[in-house]
């Protein structure tokens, strides 16, 4: 339960105004987030930081410097046991990495093919480490143990326990490789969507271990880092530290919104849901079922093949604001075909972006289409096939120095 009594520092107006019975969780990075002026939003049951200073400026920095998110309200599970690894096949609809260090972006069905959530599963020295969103925590932990029925693995809830920070932007090995110091070399060799674990025992940090995985929800260069929940936010103060020679700023979840927007990410719960199938999201790229056993095994195969034509959710961009919920998507007739349910204004391209949920499934082909109000739709629309940002992925995949 959050306390009703905070110190008497700046900023702070947004805790005094929460109900005395507020009962949200915090995240172990609170203290640094006070001090720093934060203003708080509740998600999901937890107080995050929503901004610290200017949304923009803290986008801005995540794109050209480097910027620290608190993103500890994910839900985090361990699998352990002799059939950890088939409890890992059965569930995930992306295959599984088969080496130490290895990661993988996946979704996670029920047996008619819906998806339960979005996920990243890592593959760990001892276990299998999974990362699901913060509103599916639950449900994700219920799924992976009804999945495990008859296997000897054990899927627990370590959320408590470990702590989860992002450190994101084109400087930010700069930033984490000064802090490693002696540990340096073990994560240079870190390929995009991998993971190493480092004893930390007589590092400066003090730390006991951390889990450095080269993963991220901005599209840009990143890390994030998972350590013991009670040595968190000495980590957090001592990366402010190092990276303040970079130009690092703490940033909060009104930029990583518009960040994973700008880089067409889809948002769990906000442009997808468990009504719809990988496919339907415009995640068929993430399914790869041929020749396993993997639960919704019939719906996935079949819809694989061809996902743009099942897909329903797809990245936009317009020279106006686009209004959520109320920005609506119409084509020459004036018909109603889909609606926004993300935007952002991107500095970056200079445009505005948002992802599109459409009514029927497939690509809109060469239909022109304008976005507005309820009643009237008058701005031109492009919808793409991927990023509109880094759609080579250069800035995700580059080489650490």
């Amino acid at each position: 339960m959050l306390a009703t009594h905070t110190p008497p520092v700046p900023h702070t107006a947004c805790l005094d105004e929460l109900p005395s019975d507020s009962m949200l969780r915090t995240t172990p990075y609170l203290a640094a987030h006070v001090e720093a002026g934060a203003v708080f939003a509740a998600k999901g049951g937890w107080l995050r930081p929503s901004h610290f200073v200017d949304p923009v400026a803290e986008q801005r920095a995540c794109r050209e410097a480097v910027a620290l998110f608190d993103v500890h309200s994910m839900g985090k599970m361990a699998i352990t046991g002799p059939d950890a690894d088939v409890l890992v096949e059965r569930v995930a609809a992306n295959t599984p990495p088969s080496e130490v260090g290895g990661a993988v972006y996946t979704t996670l069905c029920d047996p008619a093919g819906r998806m339960i959530d979005d996920a990243v599963i890592y593959r760990c020295n001892h276990e299998w480490f999974v990362m699901c969103g913060t509103g599916s925590r639950w449900v994700v932990a219920e799924h992976l143990r009804s999945c495990s029925d008859g296997l000897q693995a054990t899927v627990r809830d370590v959320t408590a326990e470990r702590a989860y920070m992002a450190l994101q932007g084109p400087r930010a090995w700069d930033v984490l490789s000064l802090w490693l110091d002696g540990r340096r070399d073990d994560v240079q060799r870190l390929r995009y969507y991998n993971c190493v674990e480092l004893d930390m025992t007589d590092h400066h940090s003090g730390l006991d271990w951390c889990l450095v995985c080269r993963t991220g929800y901005t599209g840009e260069l990143g890390f994030e880092l998972i350590v013991p929940i009670d040595q968190a936010l000495s980590v957090w103060r001592s990366l402010r530290e190092f990276g303040r020679p970079s130009g690092l700023i703490p940033a909060g979840a009104t930029a990583l919104q518009a960040l994973r927007t700008e880089k067409g990410y889809r948002g769990f719960g906000a442009d997808i849901d468990r009504t719809m199938t990988p496919a339907e999201a415009g995640l068929g790229w993430t399914v790869r079922v041929a020749g396993r056993s993997v639960i919704g095994q019939e719906v996935l195969e079949q819809q694989s093949g061809s996902p743009a034509d099942h897909c329903r959710v797809w990245p936009v961009m317009t020279g106006a604001d686009i209004p959520v919920g109320a920005g609506v998507l119409r084509a020459d007739s004036n018909e109603v075909v889909g609606r926004i349910t993300s935007s952002a204004h991107s500095p970056t391209l200079d445009r505005h972006v948002g992802i599109a949920r459409f009514v029927i499934p497939g690509w809109p082909g060469d239909t022109p289409l304008c976005v507005g109000l309820d009643d009237v739709a008058s701005h031109p629309i492009t919808v793409g096939r991927g990023s509109f940002l880094d759609p080579k992925r250069t800035r995700l995949t580059a080489e650490l120095h």
